[in-house]
């Protein structure tokens, strides 16, 4: 029986490793890639937040779902004209 590890774990563990086991950096970090950081974390959070927007109704449905005690049943539609019971149209 073959052993198959997946590509994201191996990553993973790579790169906890090479975190960890890094004694010194000797590195620069200027003011530039701290602002970069910085725009990533917020460009991060209006994605999140207009994805949230766009699929609003869905979230919304799929939360009282899940809280719904009871099923609910569709609703009926609403005619917008009364049904004429000899076929004539009214043009």
């Amino acid at each position: 029986m073959k052993l198959r590890i997946p590509l994201a774990e191996t990553l993973l563990v790579a790169g906890v490793l090479q975190i960890l086991l890094v004694r010194d950096a000797q590195a620069y970090l200027d003011p530039g890639a701290a602002s970069f950081f910085f725009q990533m974390v917020v460009a991060s959070i209006l994605g999140a937040l207009l994805t949230l927007k766009v699929y609003w109704r869905k979230v919304k449905a799929t939360v009282r779902g899940l809280f719904s005690s009871k099923k609910e049943e569709p609703a009926a539609p609403v005619a917008s004209e009364p049904a004429d019971p000899g076929g004539r149209s009214s043009a």
